[in-house]
This record gives C-alpha cells, sequence and structure tokens, in this order.
C-alpha cells in the first residue's frame, strides 16, 4: 500500500523493494572492510570511531542520491520527494543499520573480513 492506502501492484513492490535490498550489497562490503581495517578497540576507540562515524555519514548520503536519484523510475514515494526529505528519511532508515552491519562484522573471526 502507498501513503493514502492506495494499492500497489506486485511487481512494483518487488521491483522497488529488490532495489533497494541490492544497493546495499556495496555498502555492506564497503562497511565490513572498515571494520577489518578500523576495528573499535581499545585503545583506538576514538580514532576508529571517528572513520566509521565518516562511513556511517557516507552510506546515509549515498543511500539518500540513490533512492532519489531511482525514484523516478522505481516509485519509492508517493510524489517526487526533495533530495532533502530523502536525506532526513535514510538518517532514519540507514543509521541504525550502518551500525548494525558494523556490529556484525566485529563479531566475526578476522579471518573472514
Amino acid at each position: 500500500m502507498r501513503p493514502g492506502n492506495r494499492p500497489r501492484p506486485f511487481r512494483e513492490v518487488f521491483a522497488s523493494e529488490l532495489t533497494l535490498c541490492l544497493l546495499w550489497i556495496p555498502l555492506t562490503v564497503g562497511i565490513f572492510w572498515l571494520v577489518g581495517r578500523f576495528p573499535l578497540e581499545r585503545g583506538k576507540w576514538v580514532r576508529h570511531g571517528a572513520v566509521h562515524a565518516i562511513g556511517c555519514a557516507a552510506v546515509i548520503a549515498s543511500r539518500a542520491v540513490l533512492v532519489f536519484t531511482l525514484d523516478h523510475w522505481l516509485a519509492f514515494y508517493d510524489e517526487p520527494p526533495t533530495l532533502l526529505a530523502v536525506l532526513v528519511h535514510s538518517v532514519y532508515n540507514n543509521l541504525f543499520f550502518y551500525w548494525l552491519q558494523a556490529g556484525v562484522a566485529h563479531a566475526l573471526p578476522v579471518e573472514m573480513l
């Protein structure tokens, strides 16, 4: 359903949701690389934490730009949004997800990163 309770065809929902998921693949690889290179560990957490904060901001901004650019074709939003609106939405959706993936990467053995 779209905002306003208007139905969306399954094909449209599937295409937009699959695209959103696929956009995470290169970002996840980047997050795992950052964790392998800059792990949050004793004695280095301030400097490495700053690197991750910048990485998190880059993920949020890149997701916003990609969603804003692809919205014309995949209709993520009911009405064409402003880039600022997509950026705010990206903060809400992707801030937690970045740190969740960073936590998972920290939990994996070093050999896997």
